[in-house]
Formats: structure tokens, C-alpha cells, sequence
């Protein structure tokens, strides 16, 4: 009964571990998607707008 007990010990703190790198990811997922089509916008509004005005 002692083994699975230390077995599943170790185990948990590292689902919270990958679960805080989860967060993490999310955060950093959400800042380039916040980031990337900004660029991606101002990227492709400046030829639209030259090829409407040409």
C-alpha cells in the first residue's frame, strides 16, 4: 500500500507544473496573437490602400 502512495506522490506536483507551463504557453500564445496581426494588418493595408488610391 506504501508503494503506490510515493508512486502517485511525484506524479502530482508535476500535473501542476505542466498545468502552470500550460498557462504559460496560453499567455504567450495570446501575446503573439495580439502582437502578429497587427504587423500582419499594417503589412497589408498599406498596399491595399496604394493599389485604391492608384
Amino acid at each position: 500500500k506504501g508503494r503506490p502512495v510515493q508512486a502517485a506522490d511525484p506524479v502530482i506536483p508535476n500535473l501542476q507544473g505542466l498545468q502552470s507551463l500550460h498557462r504559460q504557453h496560453r499567455q504567450v500564445q495570446i501575446r503573439i496573437a495580439q502582437r502578429l496581426p497587427r504587423h500582419r494588418f499594417q503589412t497589408h493595408r498599406k498596399p491595399l490602400q496604394l493599389r485604391i488610391m492608384g
